[in-house]
């Protein structure tokens, strides 16, 4: 079995509105399978989408990024983020734990 993920957060959107504005409009589907050194799929993983030839855009300020403990789970489960970005982990659960 394959795993197939597809992901528009804004960040991208953002990208794909800023790199495609001289372009003509065109519509389309991305998917992208990630596998493991022994050619399994990797469950949540996260793939950025640029266009061909053209360069990445810089990422903007680091934000400030949360990513709760409630019910003894994190949420999101999968949470991009930009490198040097602080991440705080909340607990909003009953049981005392951290991570």
């Amino acid at each position: 079995m394959t795993t197939t993920r597809r992901w528009l957060g804004g960040t991208a959107i953002l990208a794909c509105i800023w790199a495609g504005a001289s372009l003509p409009a065109e519509a389309g589907d991305v998917a992208a399978v990630v596998r493991d050194q022994r050619d399994q799929p990797v469950e949540d993983a996260v793939v950025s989408a640029l266009p061909e030839g053209r360069p990445a855009p810089v990422p903007g300020t680091p934000a400030r990024e949360v990513v709760d403990q409630i019910n003894l789970e994190f949420v999101p489960h999968v949470k991009p983020v930009v490198v040097v970005s602080p991440v705080f982990f909340p607990n909003k659960d009953d049981v005392r734990h951290h991570v």
